[in-house]
């Protein structure tokens, strides 16, 4: 069976969230295309579904207006009001069983939502969290994993990719070590303490790393020296996340 064809209309002011939005909602379930909107540029497809997802405002209320007009000339189109901002009784809502109006708080929460809207399970398809201070690391492992069997999220600091963990279910960790605002050590630490079994490979441009006793008692299942070569980097991803034999660094 053919997959769906979604188009996401994004009305979202910081690019930067509309990046990670964009990331979140990639799946091998449906074939997406993203389009930064402004309302005057908004037009819908005839052949794909048509996804908006719209950043409401409490200092500006254009967006309200923006939302009742959509839904008055087409109340089947789903709308998703994405805000770091609004307080919700959970990570996501419906405004109404009949609204097709959607508030999403945590961009974690985005994949299963549209999932929901689209109607498509997703079955087997493994999560890999990267870790890297490096914008332009983050581009190059997106480009890398761009065509690959699975779903890639990528954080910038520590703090966020702990904050994803909380949110859902992840069968890899990718991370870098040398971060100004959390030590990768100390983030494999804060992890270890629920997440024992997660899978995790080190990607660090200082090679001595690979024999940092702190990596052997974090459980570390392989390191990578940077520049990453992706070949290797997708060989080794593959083989832990099918389940392949893979032993952890040896202590020592």
């Amino acid at each position: 069976m053919d997959k769906p064809s979604v188009i996401f209309h994004l009305l979202i002011e910081n690019r930067y969230e509309a990046g990670l939005i964009e990331q979140a909602l990639r799946s091998p379930l449906y074939d997406s295309t993203f389009v930064m909107e402004t309302e005057s540029t908004l037009q819908f497809s005839i052949d794909c579904l048509d996804v908006v997802v719209l950043e409401p405002s409490m200092a500006r209320w254009g967006w309200l207006d923006l939302l009742i007009r959509l839904k008055t000339a087409d109340p089947d189109r789903p709308v998703i009001l994405y805000s770091r901002e609004m307080v919700l009784e959970g990570q996501s809502e419906g405004l109404g069983e009949e609204t097709r109006v959607f508030l999403v708080r945590d961009v974690t929460a985005l994949p299963g939502k549209v999932r929901e809207i689209i109607g498509v399970q997703e079955e087997n398809t493994k999560t890999i969290l990267i870790v890297d201070d490096e914008p332009a690391m983050l581009k190059s492992y997106g480009r890398i994993l761009r065509k690959s069997p699975w779903r890639v999220l990528t954080a910038d600091r520590a703090e966020r990719a702990l904050k994803m963990l909380e949110g859902e279910p992840v069968d890899l960790l990718i991370t870098d070590i040398k971060m100004p605002d959390t030590h990768g050590i100390e983030l494999l630490s804060k992890i270890r303490q629920t997440h024992q079994e997660l899978p995790v490979i080190v990607c660090s441009g200082f090679p001595g790393m690979k024999e940092d006793q702190a990596l052997r008692f974090h459980q570390i299942d392989d390191f990578i020296e940077k520049p990453v070569d992706g070949e290797i980097l997708k060989r080794k991803i593959e083989k832990i996340l099918n389940g392949g034999v893979f032993e952890h660094l040896p202590h020592m």
